[in-house]
């Protein structure tokens, strides 16, 4: 869950760079929300058959999600390489505060350890609950 959030958060946040337009976001997120559905798509009905492929079991599993792995470090290294930032004005007033100043802020967010506890117990609950 850390790395897909460490993935899925700039990724998500990357059309305000693209363009300040807020129509055009708005069509860049439908375009993105659009073909996430179809990949869903696609790994759900490829995944069991790929599974079998590598013959079934615990291996055949690890073979199959190392497989999708790959293809989604290439696609997001794709577009990592080739998305240009369009919009040089959200950058001027960016407030340069160091990471531990960043980090305290973030431990006295009260909301933010509510937050956070809530999911630690969430995660907890489904792994002993099964």
């Amino acid at each position: 869950m850390l790395l897909y959030t460490g993935v899925v958060i700039p990724y998500g946040t990357l059309n305000t760079l693209i363009t300040p337009d807020q129509n055009e976001r708005g069509v860049l997120n439908v375009f993105r929300m659009f073909f996430a559905s179809i990949g869903i798509l696609i790994v759900g009905n490829l995944v069991i058959p790929m599974v079998d492929f590598f013959g079934g079991g615990q291996t055949g599993w690890v073979l199959g999600y190392t497989v999708l792995a790959i293809i989604a470090l290439l696609m997001y290294m794709i577009t990592f390489f080739t998305t240009k930032e369009r919009t040089s004005h959200l950058n001027q007033d960016v407030n340069k505060e160091s990471f531990w100043i960043g980090f305290k802020a973030l431990l006295a967010n009260k909301y933010w350890i509510m937050v956070m506890f809530m999911f630690i117990f969430y995660y907890i609950n489904g792994s002993v609950a099964k």
